[in-house]
């Protein structure tokens, strides 16, 4: 009987064990994948991105780091699966937008989650966080493509893509006319695909957890709202939801110091996690 007893307890505890593993394995959160894309290079790229008026004179993507990793460990305590479109922290070479994009549409992520910082090249006291989507999925959905440029509006063509340059070839007054990499042309659709729909939800969803941040606010002009519509070459050309955050300007004095801090950092992360946990 005691023998009897004794096994019964064994059993009782390995099947709980087994129990508590499984739930640990199969939770909802484990099922999404979260792929981090911190912005431009590393050590040996060419494009290190913005670089700061600080004394320090901090280049961009080294925030774009630190943010990311902090991102990646937050996301990964939460159960989410991370992956990286380049290891920040480790990849020193350059990684194109591109390479960026065919990474993305490899893992099909439930979710692509860009990180920058921004900057107007000038010392300013222009601040402001912003966050990106792209209406416009290229490989997804060609109807109702518009132009929009300085204001105004014209039928979208076509855009080639040569070497890395994109080219938009649209109408102005009957004349077909041409848009050669960046400029103030957006692509944008009417009538957003599914996955422009969930990337637009998600950016509504992170904006209204980025305005409950103490230490920065929105871009200066855009009454509380951050949401922009962009078409961003690792959003545009991706096949899954996601959004670009520009974290704040490394070209004002106060806001470059702002997002240095790591405990700012550490707030930013927080909100992003909340959005991620609300969004799924």
């Amino acid at each position: 009987m005691k023998r009897y007893k004794k096994k019964k307890k064994f059993f009782i505890i390995i099947t709980s064990i087994l129990v508590i593993l499984l739930l640990i394995n199969f939770s909802p959160k484990s099922r999404y994948t979260i792929l981090l894309d911190p912005g431009h290079g590393g050590k040996l790229s060419a494009d290190k991105g913005a670089t700061g008026i600080d004394k320090e004179k901090t280049f961009e993507y080294t925030l774009n780091d630190s943010v990311t990793l902090k991102l990646a460990e937050a996301l990964k305590k939460e159960g989410y699966k991370v992956k990286f479109t380049r290891e920040p922290g480790k990849d020193e070479k350059e990684v194109s937008l591109t390479k960026r994009t065919k990474i993305t549409n490899r893992i099909k992520p439930d979710l692509f989650i860009s990180i920058h910082h921004d900057s107007t090249g000038t010392v300013n006291n222009k601040s402001g966080y912003t966050i990106y989507y792209s209406s416009y999925k290229a490989n997804l959905d060609n109807q109702d493509i518009y132009i929009e440029e300085n204001g105004h509006k014209y039928p979208f063509i076509k855009e080639v893509m040569e070497n890395g340059i994109t080219t938009v070839y649209y109408l102005d007054a009957a004349k077909i006319k041409t848009s050669k990499g960046r400029s103030s042309v957006i692509v944008k659709d009417k009538s957003p695909c599914e996955v422009a729909k969930k990337s637009i939800k998600f950016a509504n969803i992170l904006n209204d957890q980025m305005n409950k941040l103490d230490y920065i606010t929105p871009l200066v002009g855009s009454k509380r709202n951050a949401v922009k519509d962009n078409n961003f070459r690792v959003l545009r050309m991706a096949n899954y939801p996601g959004v670009l955050i520009e974290c704040g300007f490394l070209s004002n004095k106060n806001e470059v110091e702002q997002i240095k801090n790591e405990e700012n950092q550490d707030k930013l992360v927080n909100k992003i996690v909340k959005s991620v946990n609300k969004y799924f």
